[in-house]
């Protein structure tokens, strides 16, 4: 299947499941789940990083669209997007990656993925929570709410990667 085809049935998808499902279900305010970020964490490893920037705007951008949210998610998308180039490098393992390698659980591992994701979506509901309140004074609120809807967040991203991206065929 053509990459491009690929990841629009995948943004269709997440739109979907992130503004008609997630956004009505309401777990408390200190666990908000946004997993569309697992879009730009699907990227092939080596992907034009610029090309990166533009998708987690553009895709946040679409968000804040539907939150009426003013930029909030294109900024912390797009924070995910510049990091996420560098948290590659740095968690890279000794194999080195592949040519036209795709960061899901069962080709790099279940460790290996927790750490490649938690840290990124952690930094994004931080940096989201921080511009949507504005506040210093509520910074551990913020941490609290970034911290728990992080966890749900990878939670489901993991579950997600297991169920739709399944074992290659050797």
């Amino acid at each position: 299947m053509n990459l491009i085809l690929k990841y629009f049935i995948l943004f269709v998808f997440l739109v979907f499941m992130q503004v008609f499902v997630f956004q009505k279900i309401y777990l408390s305010t200190y666990c908000v789940p946004f997993f569309y970020s697992m879009l730009i964490l699907n990227l092939p490893v080596f992907f034009n990083r610029y090309y990166v920037l533009l998708i987690s705007f553009l895709v946040g951008w679409f968000f804040d669209f539907f939150y009426h949210t003013g930029g909030i998610h294109a900024a912390s998308l797009s924070l995910l997007g510049y990091l996420r180039y560098y948290w590659l490098k740095l968690i890279e393992p000794s194999e080195r990656y592949e040519e036209n390698q795709i960061p899901v659980v069962r080709e790099m591992g279940r460790d290996w993925f927790i750490k490649y994701i938690a840290p990124l979506v952690l930094v994004h509901h931080l940096f989201l929570f921080m511009l949507e309140t504005f506040q210093v004074r509520l910074f551990f609120d913020v941490l609290i709410r970034s911290i728990f809807s992080s966890i749900i967040s990878v939670g489901l991203i993991y579950f997600f990667h297991l169920v739709f991206f399944p074992f290659k065929q050797r």
